[in-house]
């Protein structure tokens, strides 16, 4: 969801399901907007850090209809067509431990929490930011945290979520690997509904996580982690590695067992792909 070339932005009339979900907006405790909402953007991601960079209160949202680039994890492309919810929101999190992507599993564990409740079923957290329904992947999630000097100035978090895509309109490897809502369904779904129940999931989880701690959370999170217990396929610095996952430890990486039975942790910045065996 961030962008590497320039392109133009194009505010437009809000359509129906946003200006519901900006009302709504008013039912949360921080996430309550100001809510952008764009046609096409180059990435929602980008637009969130020129707000933030210029001021943008925490709980900002960013919504677009379509992007030119969005983006997941290390820079690969995510499709991100009409139908998807792609977003963005500005983060100042008081519990930050120098972990960012302990906000992207929070974030992970609210898109879950929301599958739940619209009742689709096989809803799992891929580590370290996929979000799978069966063995497909359904969503993607990303957490920047900007800086300055030693300070964190924001954080922002970006969904990505197939929810009324027709999966079929894919090609290649995005076909085999990606489903969305109403795939799983078969029926659609109303993007302000699914929206809010997101950033209501995630804004609870925040609150949880500023009054105990983000590491309590995590066993949520072990809980519905589909690979746990299982043959998995890491690919490290371009060469695949066969092993079991284990647990995710306190810092919130994915504990592995090697072939001589030690336990190792590895750090989602080292691992460039995972999928099951």
């Amino acid at each position: 969801m961030h962008a590497s070339k320039t392109r133009s932005v194009r505010p437009v009339t809000k359509p129906r399901w946003i200006q519901k979900l900006r009302l709504r907006l008013k039912e949360l405790n921080f996430i309550k907007g100001p809510l952008h909402y764009y046609t096409v953007v180059t990435s929602t991601q980008s637009e969130a850090s020129k707000l933030a960079s210029a001021g943008g209160n925490e709980g900002t949202v960013i919504i677009a209809r379509k992007q030119y680039e969005g983006r997941g994890r290390l820079k690969r492309k995510w499709r991100s067509d009409p139908g998807g919810l792609w977003m963005s929101i500005i983060l100042k999190p008081k519990f930050y431990m120098g972990k960012t992507h302990l906000i992207t599993l929070l974030a992970s564990l609210s898109v879950v929490r929301s599958m739940d409740q619209l009742s689709i079923s096989e809803a799992s957290i891929e580590w370290p930011n996929d979000v799978l329904i069966g063995k497909s992947k359904a969503a993607g999630i990303i957490s920047e945290a900007v800086f300055q000097g030693s300070e964190l100035k924001h954080i922002i978090l970006g969904i990505g979520l197939n929810v009324n895509n027709q999966i079929s309109r894919f090609e290649g490897e995005l076909l085999r690997d990606a489903t969305s809502l109403r795939e799983a369904s078969g029926h659609l779904f109303k993007l302000d509904e699914v929206a809010f129940l997101i950033l209501r999931n995630f804004e609870g989880l925040c609150a949880e996580a500023q009054q105990l701690n983000p590491v309590n959370l995590l066993s949520h999170v072990r809980n519905r982690m589909g690979t746990i217990g299982k043959d998995i396929v890491l690919t490290i610095e371009g060469k695949d590695l066969k092993t079991q996952a284990t647990d995710l430890s306190p810092d919130g990486e994915l504990t592995i067992k090697e072939k001589d039975g030690a336990l190792r942790n590895i750090r989602p910045v080292d691992v460039e792909k995972l999928h099951q065996a």
